[in-house]
């Protein structure tokens, strides 16, 4: 039986694409199966592979080119002594099985694995009329999977007050629609000695379709001096 065999060597560094070195096969298929099989002993040639599989080719300096048949597209990795891979400017560690994290104080691009939104409130603001609710700040998250947190602070400011509010909703004003137990905290006293009260939300999920305006939102219920707030509202982007 007689043998056809040919290598394809790429140079790293270069692009191979599916479509190219798909076409080149068919054209050697189409050339050998136009022979006569009695004289040339060739028989019928055939290349078989799925449309979904990717051809791996070795490369020099420990890289290799995939190039997927299904969408022609090309992605160039490489993996050092340490079993450290790269694909296409993203690291995967061989040590925590993830993708390898930022070594320099930059910011994930909008849209990305990482993205941290925030607003942050750091002067003393009056609270709203009595008992009525109000947006301390506020942040804009676009559609994905986020954790969203606030941490916040009252003081008396001298004022009588005997109820503090703070937490996350999806209204603006006077209203408390899409605060919940998990997200909000509300604290309610009779003591003149309490000067001021912290308040922590810890990351809760939201999982958007669409862009969403999430308020800090924040509530007294006082007289006789108006208490006063300050605050952050922030979001990271988890996938």
């Amino acid at each position: 039986m007689s043998q056809f065999n040919r290598t394809y060597t790429f140079t790293d560094g270069t692009i191979a694409y599916g479509s190219q070195v798909e076409s080149e096969i068919a054209n050697i298929v189409r050339v050998l199966n136009s022979l006569d099989a009695g004289t040339t002993n060739w028989g019928h040639v055939a290349v078989l592979h799925g449309t979904d599989v990717p051809l791996v080719a070795d490369c020099s300096s420990g890289s290799q080119h995939i190039a997927n048949f299904n969408n022609n597209s090309v992605i160039k990795t490489s993996i050092d002594s340490t079993g450290l891979i790269t694909a296409t400017g993203v690291a995967f560690s061989p040590t925590t099985g993830g993708i390898v994290g930022t070594t320099t104080n930059d910011n994930a691009s909008a849209g990305k694995v990482g993205e941290y939104i925030e607003s942050v409130i750091t002067s003393s603001t009056n609270a709203v009329t009595s008992a009525q609710y109000g947006d301390l700040t506020s942040i804009s998250l676009t559609a994905g999977d986020w954790d969203v947190m606030l941490e916040g602070r009252w003081n008396q400011n001298s004022s009588t007050w005997t109820e503090v509010f703070m937490g996350i909703g999806t209204t603006s004003g006077n209203s408390s629609t899409g605060t919940s137990i998990a997200n909000s905290e509300d604290w309610n006293f009779t003591s003149a000695s309490i000067g001021s009260v912290n308040i922590g939300i810890s990351p809760f999920r939201v999982s958007l379709s669409g862009t969403t305006t999430y308020y800090l939102k924040y509530l007294a219920t006082y007289s006789a001096g108006t208490p006063q707030a300050r605050g952050r509202i922030s979001a990271r982007r988890v996938r």
